[in-house]
C-alpha cells in the first residue's frame, strides 16, 4: 500500500512540475480518453484534477500513456519544464517515504497518548495559555526555554525538517497534525511539567524525558532511529509556536 502511494505521489509531482493549467488538464484527459468531467470538476484545483488524472490513469493501467501524453502536450505548447515525468522532483522517493513514516507516527501518537497508551491528556476545552505574541525562535530556544547550545542547534534543525515532512505527510493524506499538536501541548502541560518541574529539571532534561516518554508510546515497528528525529521535530515545532517550553 506505502509502495503504491509512494509511486502515485511521484508520478503527481511529476505533472506538477510541468506546470499544467485547468485548459491542459481537461485537454490532457481527452487525449488519453476519459471524459474530464467524469473524473474532476472545473471548479477543482490544478493539483486536484492531476490527482485525479493520475488516479484514473493507475486504475486503467495506462500510466506510461499518461507521462508521454503530458509532455508531448507541453512540448508543443513550448510550456516544457527542464524536468520531466520520471526525473528527480522536489520530494523524491526516499522523503515521500520518510513522510509517510512520519505521518504515521504522529497517527499513532494521537490514537495512544490519549486512548491507550496511558491517562488522557486530550483537550477538554478552552485554551492552552499561550504568548499573545511569538518571538524569534532561536530567541525562544537561547532566552526563555534555556536549552543548551547544542539543544538550540538541534531545535532549528529538528523545526525545519519537519517543516517539509508536515507539508509532504498532509499532501498524502496525513491531515490531523494540528491535532497531534493539541495532544502534544497536553501532555507536556499535565505530565511533563508535573512530573519534571522547570525548578528541578532544566528544559534539556525535560525534553529528553518528553521524547522518551512518547516514543514509549510508539508501535514496535515505529520504535527505530528515526523516531527520536521525528519526535523532536514534532516538540519543537511546537516550541516554535510558543505553546510550551514557556517557563
Amino acid at each position: 500500500m506505502s509502495e503504491e502511494i509512494i509511486l502515485m505521489q511521484e508520478m503527481i509531482d511529476s505533472l506538477v512540475a510541468l506546470s499544467l493549467n485547468s485548459d491542459q488538464c481537461r485537454t490532457l484527459s481527452r487525449r488519453i480518453g476519459i471524459e474530464p468531467s467524469s473524473i474532476f470538476a472545473d471548479s477543482d484545483t490544478n493539483y486536484r484534477k492531476i490527482e485525479a488524472l493520475v488516479e484514473r490513469a493507475r486504475q486503467l493501467g495506462i500510466e506510461e500513456t499518461l507521462s508521454s501524453k503530458a509532455n508531448e502536450l507541453c512540448s508543443k505548447t513550448n510550456l516544457q519544464k527542464t524536468k520531466t515525468i520520471g526525473e528527480t522532483n522536489t520530494f523524491s522517493k526516499l522523503d515521500t517515504a520518510m513522510a509517510i513514516k512520519f505521518g504515521e507516527l504522529y497517527n499513532e501518537l494521537l490514537l495512544k497518548i490519549g486512548d491507550n497508551g496511558g491517562p488522557s491528556f486530550k483537550k477538554k476545552g478552552g485554551q492552552s495559555k499561550i504568548p499573545q505574541d511569538l518571538i524569534d525562535f532561536e530567541v525562544k530556544l537561547k532566552d526563555i526555554a534555556k536549552f543548551s547550545p547544542s539543544n538550540c542547534v538541534l531545535g532549528v534543525d529538528s523545526k525545519n525538517n519537519n517543516s517539509v515532512l508536515k507539508r509532504k505527510a498532509k499532501k498524502l493524506g496525513y491531515n490531523k497534525y494540528e491535532e497531534i499538536i493539541i495532544q502534544i501541548i497536553d501532555y507536556y502541560s499535565k505530565r511533563i511539567l508535573t512530573q519534571y518541574p522547570p525548578s528541578t529539571y532544566n528544559a534539556d532534561k525535560r525534553l529528553d524525558i518528553m521524547a522518551e516518554e512518547l516514543f514509549e508510546f510508539l508501535p514496535e515497528n515505529l520504535q527505530d532511529a528515526d523516531a527520536p528525529r521525528y519526535l523532536n521535530g514534532l516538540i519543537f515545532d511546537t516550541t516554535s509556536q510558543c505553546k510550551i517550553f514557556n517557563e
